[in-house]
């Protein structure tokens, strides 16, 4: 785990030209995963809490890495989505973290 963190932190920055960081990254993660979803449904995939996942919500979607819509089911809910560039980012990010596994196995 230490060998992958370290590569992260030396590879991430040339995708990461955002600074999404961390936990952004573990967000869209989810997100992609859950896509269309509900922000209780984050909540519950990232162990956090509404309010703790509403700031970090509003840096992805000025990113334009993410969209919050009014689901059309439910007006009290929202729906989360990727755009092409969280899509993006995400694929850049597994590819970078599939490389550094690769570099250990091999």
């Amino acid at each position: 785990m230490r060998l992958i963190d370290a590569g992260m932190h030396r590879r991430m920055p040339k995708v990461d030209v955002g600074k999404v960081g961390p936990m952004g990254g573990i967000f869209l993660m989810h997100l992609q995963q859950l896509e269309p979803c509900s922000v209780n449904a984050m909540a519950k995939a990232t162990g956090r809490d509404n309010s703790q996942l509403t700031r970090l919500m509003q840096t992805l979607m000025s990113k334009g890495l993410m969209t919050r819509t009014q689901s059309e089911v439910d007006a009290r809910q929202a729906v989360l989505q990727l755009t092409p560039a969280g899509h993006a980012f995400i694929s850049d990010a597994k590819a970078v973290l599939a490389d550094i596994i690769n570099g250990m196995l091999s």
